[in-house]
């Protein structure tokens, strides 16, 4: 005996969701070891630094990165752009789980 068309199709849609939860999984893990917060540069005597500031609990922290501009400060905001792409991309698959989600759990597919 054949499979129904819904069977397969429903079949088809939680191999698509199964996919993007890995891809999620991924990206969680990417977004886990990338730095959080921003580049900041702070004047002092004259000369400009550079900072990693982020927020912990309730209190800003400002971490020193090196002179500003310096390549130390331009990879921390490659890295914090990056986990910006990936935290873009995460929210597009969340998105997209919780729609083949939908679709899966209707009757009549």
């Amino acid at each position: 005996m054949k499979n129904s068309p819904d069977s397969e199709l429903r079949s088809i849609l939680r191999e698509e969701r199964d996919r993007l939860r890995e891809l999620a999984a991924l990206y969680r893990s990417r977004i886990s070891k990338l730095p959080k917060g921003y580049i900041s540069v702070k004047k002092i005597n004259g000369r400009h630094y550079a900072y990693l500031s982020y927020r912990e609990k309730d209190r800003i922290r400002s971490v020193y990165i090196g002179k500003s501009p310096s390549e130390k400060a331009a990879e921390m905001k490659r890295l914090i752009e990056s986990r910006k792409e990936y935290q873009s991309q995460l929210k597009l698959v969340r998105g997209r789980i919780r729609e083949l989600e939908k679709i899966i759990n209707k009757k009549g597919i």
